[in-house]
């Protein structure tokens, strides 16, 4: 209902009278927060600019209505008065959380408009960094558990970025904000942001901190590339690195020198720090480990070999209906020690990871023993067109020179594909030369490839797999 009313009343254009009754309206505590909340709205869109004040001194009156008054005033970048500035500032020490949070939001829009000057901008930063929330103790979790207590501090941190006033920022490195400062500068790709960093490290400063703002620096040499194309990301994306498209900016040669200057002088403790930030954000400094591991993984690979199957042999797997199988493993206690080297010998791992930490090749098999019956891991070895893992999809490349590659997707990044091909061999290809793509309904883990065993020795490679937890 109050969606429509608010059509019908923007429908009749500005009128004084509306704004009046709009303004009583929002002000009426005898009146629903939903009708309050949804004439506040309407006022701003019928009057726009011209609402401001009227909404700002809601807002101080008001507190059940503060942080919609807050938003509806920064929902627009061409209607932000920079006026309202100070107020809104005032608005991060109100009891309320979720009055803090839109104050936050809402200095973040004022900052993108570019209508703040510089000097608007240092100030307000500093009382970011005042927040009480920035300054309790929080640890960062996995990603998948929930934390209440981050979302202050994550809006805080944004609206830090978006200000780009680094000094006040590197100065709460010395202080109880160290880590939050950390955060926010690692996501800072500005010249301010780098200069500030640098300037920092030539001063005094103990040796952990030094190390913080070198790996810092680390992180800044590059920056992620603009998007451009429809299939930028992929299901299997390069995760070496925090960029998908690593691309130098204005700053990297600075960066550069001065990462290459303190590495050339550092103590071996030093450089041994310094060399893993280089691998990890796999900069040009760095022994690039990753991509020789790949290199020597291709050179020493042997292409998967599907045993001959005795057709007169009913003993064999190859030789047996799926349903048979799954019927006679059912009792079977398999020996998981001689299952681990049928995992080898039968080329599994050729395709597959069974350990965190390895080289991301096909599924991950690291907890498969939890997450599938019996009867299913026999349809996955035995038909494994049936179900195929989510992201590992076979797909069939065409590259500009006529040639056919069909592999599943290990990686990829701006710049390649890494393939796995039937045979368990790694191929890498240019982006640029594909010339299309398309997904393939077969599994690349070939057919018959466990067709030679018998169902006693399918039963120790099942008990391998099931003590995967």
């Amino acid at each position: 209902g109050q969606f429509h009313a608010s059509r019908e009343l923007l429908r009749r254009g500005d009128q004084e009278q509306i704004g009046s009754m709009l303004l009583e309206v929002s002000a009426d505590s005898n009146v629903s927060v939903e009708t309050r909340v949804a004439a506040i709205f309407t006022l701003k869109q019928l009057a726009g600019r011209n609402a401001n004040g009227s909404l700002q001194v809601l807002g101080k009156k008001d507190p059940s209505m503060r942080r919609w008054a807050l938003r509806a005033l920064t929902d627009r970048f061409a209607e932000i008065d920079p006026d309202a500035i100070p107020w809104i500032v005032d608005c991060l020490k109100d009891p309320d959380v979720t009055v803090q949070a839109q104050a936050l939001i809402s200095l973040r829009q004022a900052a993108v408009s570019g209508k703040l000057s510089q000097e608007t901008k240092l100030s307000v930063a500093k009382r970011v960094l005042e927040m009480p929330a920035l300054n309790e103790s929080w640890q960062v979790q996995p990603h998948q558990l929930p934390q209440v207590e981050r979302v202050l501090p994550h809006l805080a941190m944004m609206t830090l970025v978006k200000l780009d006033s680094a000094e006040p920022i590197v100065e709460a490195l010395n202080g109880k904000n160290r880590q939050p400062a950390l955060l926010t500068l690692r996501q800072m790709h500005s010249e301010g942001a780098v200069s500030e960093i640098i300037r920092r490290l030539y001063r005094p400063l103990e040796d952990e901190l030094r190390t913080e703002l070198l790996s810092l620096l680390s992180r800044l040499y590059f920056k992620e590339g603009d998007y451009e194309k429809g299939d930028w990301w992929g299901t299997r994306p390069d995760t070496t690195g925090p960029y998908y498209d690593r691309q130098t900016w204005v700053m990297t040669d600075r960066i550069d020198r001065v990462l290459k200057a303190t590495f050339e002088q550092g103590d071996s403790n030093l450089r041994e720090r310094m060399q893993k930030d280089f691998d990890r954000f796999k900069l040009p400094l760095s022994k690039d480990a990753a991509s020789k591991s790949i290199a020597a993984e291709e050179m020493k690979q042997q292409p998967i070999v599907i045993e001959h199957v005795d057709p007169n042999n009913p003993q064999l797997l190859g030789n047996q209906k799926l349903e048979s199988i799954q019927q006679k493993v059912v009792s079977l206690n398999g020996n998981v020690e001689t299952g681990k080297k049928l995992f080898v010998s039968q080329a599994c791992v050729a395709c597959h990871t069974f350990a965190d930490g390895q080289v991301p090749k096909g599924p991950h098999l690291v907890d498969i023993g939890k997450r599938y019956t019996r009867p299913e891991l026999v349809e996955s070895l035995i038909n494994p067109s049936a179900k195929i893992a989510q992201g590992f999809d076979s797909w069939q490349f065409l590259t500009r020179d006529g040639e056919v590659l069909t592999g599943f997707v290990v990686t990829e990044s701006a710049d390649r594909v890494l393939l796995r091909n039937g045979q368990g061999v790694l191929q890498a290809l240019s982006q640029d030369d594909i010339e299309e793509r398309k997904k393939q309904e077969q599994s690349m883990m070939p057919q018959g490839l466990l067709g030679a065993l018998t169902v006693e020795q399918l039963s120790d490679l099942l008990a391998y797999l099931e003590s995967l937890k």
